[in-house]
């Protein structure tokens, strides 16, 4: 997004480590902020939260500073979750915000439950992932392969898909993520052979994989969850197997095989994807056109919002 908005992007990483260590963190990375508001004096400010805090701080810029300066509230899924609903103070700060961002249709409907203000809040949808083939593709595997991209985050079901791996003895699923995290929940002892743990991979090997699988597969047992591999997955073309959820079937539907996350369920569908990936791929294609032209009316209204040139 930065090439299409033109803003200037300012990471301000946690230092510490353990949850005792989050408040102190918290309190200098406010402090970071508000040095770097004072020092450019900007008249858009876009904010990504949680922690949803970060528009007090905002708040706290502004009436030091006496500059009206312009808010977009880029609020990701967790925002309207708790802890982070739970923050004194957050309907009204985001009502005084000059757009309020959700990232899909479910999302902007809790917002509106939470009490955002209508004329303030805007779905604005995740782009499509911008991604050139590699040039330097290994030859295709002799056995279909099936990419799973993980954290092995709590919403992820991993068991399932490992058992599932077992019922497709004919495929051969590769799960992305950190190899210690893994081990430690003891996938890796309880995988079937067909199953092999990449491990962290750079952005060079991970598209190489991305490219060259048959298909890919994103599992969440969370509604309202969009998957960012499934983004990831239409931006390259590619076939993809997703949990069957209201908000992916709105977002992706179009292109992709859903299935309930149970393995039978999981390994039909992906049989299904590996024999159909000719046709899926072309879907997914077809969908990242599609995306692209909203998401750009999208963009162009936040433009709007703010008073920037579209």
């Amino acid at each position: 997004m930065q090439s299409y908005f033109g803003y200037e992007i300012y990471f301000i990483a946690s230092r510490s480590e353990g949850r005792w260590g989050k408040p102190l963190s918290y309190i200098k990375q406010a402090r970071q902020t508000l040095n770097i508001i004072r020092r450019e004096q900007p008249d858009i400010v876009w904010v990504q939260m949680p922690p949803t805090f970060l528009l007090h701080v905002l708040q706290m810029a502004r009436l030091v500073s006496r500059k009206p300066m312009k808010v977009i509230a880029d609020c990701h899924n967790r925002v309207f979750r708790a802890p982070w609903s739970k923050m004194p103070g957050l309907v009204s700060r985001l009502n005084q915000a000059t757009v309020a961002i959700a990232h899909n249709s479910e999302v902007g409907e809790t917002a509106l439950r939470m009490g955002i203000d209508r004329g303030k809040l805007l779905v604005f949808e995740t782009r499509p992932a911008q991604l050139q083939r590699p040039a330097d593709m290994p030859p295709a595997p002799a056995v279909p392969e099936i990419l799973v991209p993980c954290s092995y985050g709590p919403d992820e079901p991993i068991s399932v898909v490992l058992e599932a791996a077992r019922q497709a003895p004919h495929l051969r699923f590769l799960l992305t993520g950190k190899l210690a995290k893994a081990k430690a929940r003891g996938f890796v002892d309880d995988a079937p052979s067909n199953v092999h743990f990449t491990g962290f991979l750079d952005k060079e090997a991970f598209e190489k994989l991305l490219f060259g699988c048959s298909a890919i597969l994103g599992l969440t047992d969370f509604e309202g969850i969009q998957l960012s591999v499934a983004n990831e997955a239409v931006g390259a073309g590619k076939a993809m197997v997703l949990s069957d959820t209201a908000i992916l079937r709105d977002l992706f539907g179009e292109a992709a095989l859903f299935a309930r996350n149970e393995p039978a369920a999981l390994a039909r569908a992906c049989s299904d994807a590996v024999e159909r990936a000719a046709e899926l791929d072309a879907r997914s294609a077809a969908l990242r056109e599609a995306r692209e032209i909203r998401w750009k009316a999208q963009a162009d209204e936040v433009k709007i919002r703010v008073g920037l040139p579209v």
